[in-house]
């Protein structure tokens, strides 16, 4: 469940260490290494999962929220156009869009702008084919930078949602016991850190499984230490083993690629409603 989480982490630890005599930085589980020390190796260990609660009954029909974000470019209005797929089938009028200037590694909020329906297919906004999932974008003035175009929308999925919690064991290999834990303390210094932006970061990437129309989703909450333990893995290889707590939520979903509908109007006995409405009749003894 945590697979991305632990790549993100991996990549910002590669970043701040950078520079000789710095650790190997790879994805576990592995055996331990005798060459190449020190290493730092971060692993998914035991997943539980809690008992489900709330209002939402599994396997029911529900709209799901989503947001898909598309790289703009914005040499000229042809190219800012599109058209951008989105990558599930949106429940009619749910479709919003904007663009944001936020780029990736900043800690505060881009510069949003927000992008609305265009009427009669005139001036700036944004259109969108239900059946083909592609949005155009309309926009004559020039952008600066390199903004994202966020489109943020419902679609119909029937799913089911449990709250997780997995271990995430950071593991440090060195010659000597000064060096496993200066290591393991260095790292669990940037993990600490940068947890809400590396949380953020992971939850706004590719975090899901896909294979037809059923699809599984992690979304991480909380990020914490708990315990650790320094001990010999051979005469010449120590080793400090640190473990975290990851929380978080997981989303399995089917999707409907066919048209589904948000009921609009309903009708009362006796009155004739319009093409494509609910008549509702009452059947009273």
């Amino acid at each position: 469940m945590i697979n991305t989480l632990l790549s993100k982490m991996i990549a910002q630890l590669d970043a701040d260490f950078n520079g000789a005599g710095t650790p190997v930085i790879v994805q576990g589980p592995v055996n331990s290494p005798t060459t190449g020390l020190p290493q730092i190796v971060l692993s998914p260990g035991e997943l539980e999962m809690t008992p489900p609660f709330g209002d939402i009954p599994a396997g029911q029909m529900r709209p799901r929220e989503i947001m898909d974000a598309f790289a703009v470019n914005t040499t000229n209005g042809a190219t800012i156009k599109g058209p951008y797929t989105i990558g599930q089938s949106a429940l009619e009028g749910t479709v919003s869009c904007r663009f944001n200037w936020k780029q990736p590694g900043d800690d505060l909020e881009g510069k949003k702008q927000r992008i609305y329906p265009r009427k009669d297919h005139q001036g700036d906004g944004f259109e969108i084919d239900y059946a083909t999932r592609k949005v155009d974008v309309f926009y004559g003035a020039p952008l600066a930078g390199t903004p994202t175009l966020e489109v943020e929308y419902n679609y119909p999925a029937v799913f089911t949602l449990r709250e997780f919690r997995q271990t995430l064991l950071l593991e440090t290999f060195a010659a000597n016991t000064s060096d496993a834990e200066k290591w393991a303390a260095l790292a669990t210094a940037v993990l600490t850190t940068r947890t809400q932006a590396l949380l953020d970061s992971a939850n706004e990437g590719v975090n899901h499984h896909t294979a037809g129309v059923y699809v599984t989703r992690s979304l991480y909450n909380t990020f914490q230490l708990t315990e650790g333990l320094l001990d010999r893995t051979t005469d010449v290889v120590f080793r400090y083993s640190l473990y975290f707590a990851v929380t978080g939520q997981l989303i399995l979903e089917r999707t409907f690629t066919d048209n589904t509908e948000v009921i609009r109007k309903i009708f009362s006995p006796g009155h004739k409603g319009d093409p494509g409405t609910i008549n509702i009749e009452a059947n009273l003894d």
